[in-house]
């Protein structure tokens, strides 16, 4: 199999066994892929001479990897340990090749979800709490310092590279020598691991290759995880696979709406956008584009939440009290979701009819309907 300038090879068992990068000018790039006969990837041996073995443990969770042979220095990181708490990774510790420890890393979650909402770092004597900042997948996008100082911020394309920029933070202790130290995030999508030796995500149950937008094997749940056996999710927008197992829908644009209506903020521009290009029926994303407004006086921005705030304080919103196009969407929504209305024909997936029957129990509820 071929992609641009990299060539792939696989095994009978479909696990990548070899992948080779060939640019004019420059000697070929290749690396080998060693498996059990769980279908665990357990070494790598990269173009560098460098190898790297996994281990995992009797649950199938990988609990290091360590760097075989040679290292370049003493300093260099050469063992990687991984705490987990049932399929949540929790926490890593990084070792120096001479056995001091590196770095250590633990990560905090959203109660019964693999979305993260804190990194907490040891350095040396130190603890450094920093604050995640997740997009509408629940993956990391920044690292805030206790002050609201973004110290890292990342961006993960739909199916290709990751960007980061770092930023040095000063030591409390050293503030003169600090330019050397920056905090980072590991973490990629929902329940993704990155592994810098390699450039792939580690995702519980396999390895995610970014560049291709495939997994390394197939799913090991065979069909019942998808009809792509190495494919990701189809839509990176909406859809998550902490597991490496099977597709679910991870940011329901419902949800980012209630709590932007919760949290009595408007959604923002791209939190908008991003709710619009994640609905597959044309007039639903029309409606939605006119009813919901990025950056508004009114919590989540959205004409329901316009006629609440006119019918709770007697202000109008942009000189109107938006009842008669709550009234004429309302209609226009009911109609679109029935599947006797006017709009019967329409074909309504499983998310847009969820975000549907969100703004028409939005609609009622300001405009006093049952």
């Amino acid at each position: 199999m071929e992609r641009g300038h990299t060539q792939y090879r696989y095994d009978d068992c479909g696990r990548l066994a070899m992948k080779r990068e060939t640019r004019p000018g420059f000697r070929p790039k290749e690396t080998y892929f060693d498996w059990d006969v769980q279908d665990r990837l357990v070494r790598v041996s990269l173009p560098d001479g460098a190898r790297w073995r996994y281990r995992y443990d009797a649950f199938g969770r990988r609990v290091s990897k360590v760097r075989e042979g040679q290292v370049p220095s003493a300093h260099a990181v050469a063992r990687v340990a991984y705490r987990w708490d049932g399929d949540q990774l929790i926490g890593q510790q990084q070792y120096y090749a001479d056995g001091s420890t590196a770095r250590e890393v633990q990560w905090v979650y959203e109660p019964g979800s693999f979305r993260p909402l804190a990194q907490v770092e040891a350095l040396g004597d130190s603890t450094q709490l920093h604050y995640i900042v997740t997009d509408l997948t629940g993956t990391a996008r920044e690292l805030c310092s206790e002050e609201g100082e973004v110290r890292w911020r990342g961006e993960q394309g739909l199916w290709g590279a990751h960007r980061e920029e770092r930023r040095p933070i000063p030591l409390r202790r050293y503030l003169g020598d600090a330019a050397n130290e920056e905090v980072y995030c590991e973490l990629r999508y929902q329940g993704q691991l990155y592994d810098a030796e390699t450039g792939l995500y580690y995702n519980r149950h396999r390895y995610y290759d970014a560049e291709s937008g495939q997994y390394l094997s197939p799913d090991p749940i065979g069909l019942a995880g998808g009809i792509r056996p190495q494919g990701y999710v189809t839509n990176p927008l909406e859809w998550i696979d902490p597991l490496g197992l099977t597709p679910k829908e991870g940011a329901k644009s419902r949800d980012i709406l209630k709590k932007a209506r919760d949290g009595n903020y408007a959604i923002s521009s791209e939190q908008r956008q991003k709710i619009i290009d994640s609905i597959d029926n044309p007039k639903l994303k029309s409606m939605f584009s006119e009813l919901y407004r990025p950056g508004a006086n009114v919590p989540d921005g959205g004409t329901a939440a316009s006629i609440l705030h006119t019918k709770n304080t007697g202000q109008l919103i942009g000189g109107s009290d938006h009842i008669n196009k709550g009234e004429s969407y309302l209609g226009a929504l009911k109609n679109l979701a029935s599947d006797s209305g006017k709009y019967k024909n329409e074909v309504l997936s499983g998310s847009d009819r969820s975000l549907a029957n969100y703004m028409i129990d939005d609609l009622r509820g300001a405009l006093g309907h049952l």
